[in-house]
């Protein structure tokens, strides 16, 4: 807490910046093994379309966009370690060669998380990987942490004794605020739209399904609830939810839609091996990385 409470201008900056108007294309940025060990591609989950946007011999994985500059970002795994890339061109070491980092609102800032002793941490930094700044400390693990839609909160998971539960940090204070009690595995937190839920994976009786919650507080709500594992969802702007599935148990993973209000499923993509980490993004944002065919 001391150290978060030593970096207040820097958070409360990150946190007031207003985010830019949200793009409406229904655009999914997504990691496929249909070419390779791992490439990057784009689906329109209304038509069904898959284009391919990077299909080089290093392997690629967790997209994200930056809609401050209306960009896909991606890590890229070497010999020497992970690095994020946009545009092929390399932005800085991927500090976490697992889970990518989140862009504030504003584009200024990544938060990610790291192990630099025992424990997994979060940190804060600008989007050059300078500046770096500790925002969690103790015996805990603490992963995938993600910005609020106005950037003014992160979500994130947390390991303590109990187990894994859903976190809430808000950026003016540096106060966390646990949002899950039961202990049971959480992961991969993502904002609706609207800033007042989180869309997440959580596991039943050693199973993964795609849940959501309030972020004032109230049960979790189980939105599948199937055989195989619903991993990795991520909300478009309308408010459907974007998801990796393994139906088979037979780690063949495709992405699968969901339509929140109804619980209806649609299945986006049939391909052998491995469908899976979507980002959302608007076409604006990879249309120059399109593979020509």
């Amino acid at each position: 807490m001391t150290a978060t409470l030593a970096m207040a201008g820097l958070l409360t900056a990150c946190a007031t910046q207003p985010p830019p108007a949200e793009p409406v294309e229904p655009s999914i940025v997504f990691v496929s093994q249909r070419s390779g060990d791992g490439d990057l591609y784009a689906l329109d989950p209304d038509s069904g379309s898959v284009t391919p946007l990077i299909t080089t011999a290093d392997a690629e994985g967790g997209p994200r966009y930056d809609r401050d500059r209306d960009r896909i970002v991606y890590q890229v795994y070497l010999d020497e370690g992970a690095e994020l890339r946009s545009n092929d061109r390399r932005l800085m070491r991927d500090p976490n060669g697992d889970t990518p980092p989140s862009w504030s609102a504003d584009g200024r800032y990544l938060v990610y998380s790291a192990k630099r002793d025992s424990n997994e941490h979060l940190y804060l930094a600008t989007v050059d990987g300078s500046s770096e700044r500790r925002l969690t400390d103790g015996p805990f693990t603490d992963r995938y942490p993600v910005f609020s839609p106005d950037g003014s909160t992160i979500a994130f998971a947390r390991r303590d004794s109990r187990g894994w539960d859903l976190h809430l940090m808000d950026l003016g204070s540096g106060a966390i605020r646990r949002l899950t009690d039961d202990g049971e595995y959480v992961g991969h937190p993502s904002w609706s739209p609207d800033g007042r839920t989180l869309g997440f994976d959580r596991t039943w009786a050693g199973q993964a399904d795609i849940a959501a919650i309030d972020i004032d507080g109230g049960d979790i709500r189980r939105l599948t609830e199937r055989l195989g594992n619903d991993l990795t969802p991520v909300y478009l702007p309308d408010g459907r939810i974007v998801f990796a599935a393994d139906t088979s148990g037979d780690n063949e993973w495709d992405l699968w839609m969901l339509e929140a209000d109804s619980g209806e499923l649609t299945q986006l993509t049939d391909s052998p091996g491995y469908d899976g980490g979507p980002a959302y993004a608007p076409t604006s944002s990879w249309r120059s990385l399109a593979v020509a065919p």
